[in-house]
């Protein structure tokens, strides 16, 4: 929420509070507070939405970043090993496993160890690695 409909609806909300605690015989006021609680009302309501908004989208980013220090540091490194390893009966597997850089976007970063997995699939099916695998 920006600046602007935050102090508006901090005013609202004080205008209602006024209103409520300086009640008068006026005709029609008692419509216009009814009115107004029911749009403060809405209002905190999506000032709520939002807040919980923000935070699922910071967990998921958290969430995200996890993940990718997971992939990096165990799935990667063991990819890594096992092709160096297998490297010696195999010299193109070294150059089919190069991995990905580290400052490439996350969407990049998964498709590049998803094509990572899919060849060691592959190469561990065949034997590719000595054995191991599928």
């Amino acid at each position: 929420m920006n600046a602007v409909l935050r102090r508006r609806l901090d005013m609202a909300t004080r205008v209602r509070d006024f209103l409520r605690a300086h009640k008068t015989d006026v005709v029609g006021e008692g419509l216009g507070l009814a009115k107004l609680e029911e749009l403060v009302q809405r209002a905190d309501g999506l000032v709520a939405r939002q807040r919980a908004g923000i935070a699922a989208a910071r967990a998921a980013t958290l969430q995200r970043e996890g993940i990718r220090d997971t992939l990096q540091t165990a799935l990667l490194r063991y990819l890594k090993a096992v092709s160096q390893a297998a490297a010696s009966e195999n010299s193109d597997l070294v150059a089919q496993f190069q991995m990905p850089h580290l400052n490439v976007s996350h969407r990049v970063f998964v498709a590049a160890v998803r094509g990572l997995v899919a060849k060691a699939t592959e190469h561990g099916s065949h034997g590719g690695f000595g054995g191991c695998g599928g």
